[in-house]
């Protein structure tokens, strides 16, 4: 593997690219199903304390920022790719209509939640697959890929982990089943939900 920019070449026996949304720029070869869109986050007003809400009914989460503010969004935002990372522009609001789509949405969960006040917010690129969940797999002998991890990487890090330690070891996920693999895409069998888990919300 030679080193961009250095010129140095690096040997081991296992290569892992967790490249988050700079794979496709840096690996199209691998033409894997990811694409990158941009995560809106506004910030909110609220006056009061509230615990994380995740509102898949009304499609919208929220989640505290200190004792009277809110950090929020579209549990299903719009898809709109992006595919070069490095001119994409963080500090960039949100677009109005999306704030006030969020906060509408909100309001139909907590009806208080009409006197909230926007306050700006910020946006962000998601390497996603066709099913929002990660593939971890190795599509070339020896190169493992962590990548479409969609916004899940922190809280599952350890498992992903474990995953990845697994195929390096034996050749294959073992503790947990191998439902992350990139052929399931080819396969017809990508992961969805189900209606009792959005109903509980």
């Amino acid at each position: 593997m030679r080193l961009i920019n250095s010129g140095e070449v690096v040997r081991t026996n296992h290569y892992i690219i967790a490249t988050n949304v700079w794979t496709q720029k840096l690996l199209p070869q691998l033409n894997l199903p990811i694409k990158n869109i941009i995560e809106r986050v506004i910030r909110v007003e609220i006056g009061r304390s509230l615990p994380n809400v995740f509102d898949y009914v009304n499609n919208f989460y929220i989640r505290p920022e200190g004792s009277r503010y809110g950090l929020m969004g579209l549990l299903y935002p719009p898809e709109d790719a992006w595919p070069d990372p490095d001119n994409f522009n963080p500090l960039a609001e949100p677009e109005f209509d999306y704030a006030v789509n969020v906060m509408e949405n909100a309001a139909k969960r907590m009806p208080w939640f009409i006197n909230a006040k926007y306050l700006g917010g910020w946006r962000g690129l998601y390497d996603v697959t066709p099913d929002w969940m990660p593939i971890i797999d190795e599509p070339v002998k020896d190169l493992i890929v962590v990548v479409g991890l969609s916004g899940h990487g922190f809280k599952l890090a350890p498992a992903f982990a474990l995953m990845v330690t697994e195929l390096i070891k034996y050749g294959k996920v073992r503790t947990f089943k191998d439902i992350l693999r990139l052929s399931r895409f080819k396969e017809g069998r990508l992961i969805q939900g189900t209606v009792q888990e959005r109903a509980a919300f």
